[in-house]
């Protein structure tokens, strides 16, 4: 059986990752659902880190702003050079992906952007409609990068992992 750690969110912090590598020896795969910018003081070591440790790397929406040259609270100061390599590996990065039909994001899927491009409802076919759309398109209020389930905005009722959301943040659906 193969092991996939997923981690989100250590916005310039390397020990964030190192540490959650440590806990979780002899995995296969690796996905970082975003945000390896803003806060702390070293981002472009966690995208060096993030690719020499061969992972999936997802957007996140501090991620993108950097790349759309936008800046959202809480913001760094973003060199030229950090903006440089994000553009320079914008291949790499995936909107979502799919781990044994489970959806992983940076922030999750919402039944109404579900809705809205009228995904097929495997995580595997939504991971590659939305790794398909224009990066414009998943930077809405209720999309992949910075959806926060609520009751007016209820979660799509497949299996997600995301990062994003504060713990204690989401009822349970």
């Amino acid at each position: 059986m193969s092991k996939t750690v997923v981690i989100a969110d250590c916005h310039g912090r390397t020990d964030l990752i190192t540490n959650a590598i440590k806990d979780c020896p002899d995995y296969d795969r690796l996905i970082f659902a975003g945000d390896f910018v803003d806060i702390g003081p070293e981002p472009e070591q966690c995208l060096e880190l993030l690719l020499d440790l061969n992972a999936r790397i997802l957007w996140g929406n501090h991620d993108l702003a950097v790349l759309f040259g936008e800046r959202i609270h809480p913001s760094s100061w973003h060199s030229q050079y950090l903006t440089s390599m994000i553009a320079d590996y914008q291949d790499l990065f995936k909107v979502a992906d799919n781990v044994d039909d489970v959806l992983v994001t940076h922030a999750g899927l919402s039944q109404a952007f579900w809705r809205e491009y009228n995904f097929l409802e495997s995580a595997r076919c939504i991971a590659k409609k939305l790794n398909s759309l224009h990066l414009r398109e998943v930077w809405k209020p209720y999309g992949p990068l910075w959806y926060r389930p609520n009751t007016d905005l209820p979660p799509h009722l497949i299996k997600q992992v995301c990062g994003h959301t504060p713990p204690g943040y989401i009822s349970k659906y």
